[in-house]
């Protein structure tokens, strides 16, 4: 299996997050533990910021996440310079976690999900992974 580039064990931080509740933080995205994930408490847009240790290749980018409706996700170069390299929808999945999988081939120094509106007033990410 891959390397997840995300993970705080490979030195990679979760730098800007646009809301924070003390039980549920941003860094439980990429803490590795099934049982964590960081939750919304703020109006939309909601954005998260992750600052790689150095320069990484990105081929697939992964989350499990609740209510997130329409999002976007940017790369973020050494030199500060933001792509939008993907937008998309998801339905909504009563009951159980959304599932996000995107094949990439994008060189980055941080990655920028930003989650322009949700299927309710809160939204979830459970795990964050970039391979």
């Amino acid at each position: 299996m891959s390397t997840d580039l995300a993970l705080q064990s490979n030195k990679s931080n979760i730098t800007f997050c646009s809301s924070n509740h003390s039980q549920f933080p941003a860094d439980a995205m990429i803490d590795g533990d099934d049982k964590t994930f960081w939750i919304s408490t703020g109006l939309f847009p909601q954005i998260v910021r992750l600052t790689f240790p150095n320069t990484v290749q990105c081929r697939q980018i992964q989350f499990l996440s609740t209510n997130i409706k329409s999002f976007s996700i940017l790369s973020i170069s050494k030199d500060n310079e933001q792509t939008v390299i993907f937008q998309d929808s998801l339905k909504q999945t009563p009951s159980q976690l959304q599932r996000f999988s995107q094949d990439l081939n994008v060189t980055m120094n941080e990655l920028e999900i930003q989650v322009d509106s949700g299927h309710d007033a809160f939204i979830s990410i459970h795990h964050l992974r970039v391979f």
